[in-house]
C-alpha cells in the first residue's frame, strides 16, 4: 500500500494497514505513486535472533528498547512494560530505505508497535532528505504555519485551541508530531499520521512561518529567541537516536539551516484570548 507522507512515498507491504487500528494513514493513502523514489518499503517478515549485546538500551513511554547498530544496518527489539514481554523487532538497512518488521496482528500492542515502527522508519529514512519530525502542536493560518514547542503539560496544545477559538481562520494541522521540510533551503511544515491524543491527521502543509516556545507565566511576554537557542530547542525535541550518527548529523545539518530560516520566540503564556492574540501579533500578523 502507497502512502504519501510530508510529500514523500512510503511503501507498506501488509494488508493489516486496512485494520481501523490505522485509520490514522487513511488521509495519507495514494492510488499510485507520485515520485520517482518511494522514501522506504517496509514488509513484514520472519527475522532471526540476535547473538550479539546491544549497542545501546533505553526505555520510553513504556517500551524498552534495544538498539543494534552496526555499518549498514540498524536493528531494534522493542518490548512493552506491563504485558507478556513479546519481543518486536525491526531491521532497517542503510539509510532506512528497506525495513523489515518482526510481527504478527492479533493484539491492540501489535498495531501499537506497528505504528510506532512506521513513524520511526520516517524520522530516520526522511532525516536523509531535509525532514525532521517535532514534538509540537501547530496551526495553519492564511496559508502559513506557526508551531508551539515544549515539554508535555507545558500548554501547546491549550495554546492551538486558542487559535482556534479567537484568531479566524485558524486550522490546526496537528497536535503532536508534525513534519519539517526544507525545499531548497526554505522550511515547510506538514501535517502527519501522528498526532498524539487529538485526532488530527491531515495530508496538508505550508510554509513555515514561526516556532514559539512555550513557558507558563502569570502575564503574556514575548522574548526573541537567538537562532543556537532556537537549535538547542528543536534537537531537544526532535525524535533520533544521538548514537546513530550519520543520522544524527543529517538532523544537525537540517537543524542548523532551519533556525536561520524562521523567526522564533519563547512565548511566557497565560492562557487566554489575550495570549493568542500576542502569539498571532508576532508572527503571522505582523
Amino acid at each position: 500500500m502507497l502512502y504519501n507522507i510530508a510529500g514523500f512515498d512510503i511503501c507498506i507491504e501488509s494488508e493489516e494497514m486496512n485494520s481501523p487500528y490505522f485509520s490514522n494513514y487513511s488521509p495519507f493513502r495514494i492510488s499510485e505513486q507520485k515520485n520517482e523514489n518511494v522514501l522506504f518499503t517496509l514488509k513484514i517478515r520472519n527475522l532471526p535472533e540476535i547473538q550479539e549485546k546491544p549497542s545501546y538500551e533505553f526505555e520510553l513511554d513504556g517500551c524498552c528498547y534495544s538498539i543494534y547498530l552496526n555499518n549498514d544496518t540498524c536493528d531494534i527489539i522493542l518490548s512493552i512494560n506491563n504485558s507478556d514481554q513479546k519481543k518486536y523487532r525491526l531491521h532497517a538497512k542503510k539509510q532506512w530505505s528497506e525495513i523489515e518488521v518482526d510481527t504478527t496482528f492479533s493484539s491492540p500492542d501489535d498495531f501499537f508497535v506497528m505504528n510506532n515502527f512506521i513513524m520511526m522508519a520516517f524520522i530516520y529514512s526522511s532525516a536523509y532528505f531535509d525532514t525532521v519530525l517535532i514534538h509540537a502542536s501547530c496551526i495553519k493560518q492564511s496559508g502559513e504555519g506557526v508551531a508551539f514547542m515544549g515539554p508535555s503539560g507545558i500548554g501547546k496544545s491549550t495554546h492551538s485551541q486558542l487559535w482556534l477559538k479567537h484568531i479566524p481562520g485558524s486550522e490546526l494541522l496537528n497536535d503532536d508530531q508534525p513534519a519539517i521540510r526544507l525545499f531548497k533551503g526554505k522550511p515547510y511544515i506538514f501535517g502527519t499520521p501522528w498526532s498524539g491524543k487529538t485526532p488530527c491527521y491531515k495530508n496538508d502543509g505550508v510554509s513555515l512561518n514561526t516556532i514559539f516556545v512555550m513557558e507558563q507565566a502569570l502575564q503574556n511576554e514575548i522574548i526573541p529567541l537567538s537562532s543556537l537557542k532556537l537549535f538547542e530547542q528543536l534537537l531537544s525535541s526532535c525524535s533520533l537516536m544521538r548514537e546513530d550518527i550519520q543520522t544524527f548529523d543529517r538532523i544537525t545539518r537540517t537543524l542548523s539551516v532551519l533556525v536561520q530560516q524562521i523567526k522564533s520566540f519563547r512565548l511566557k503564556s497565560f492562557p487566554g484570548k489575550d495570549a493568542a492574540e500576542l502569539s498571532f501579533s508576532c508572527s503571522i500578523g505582523r
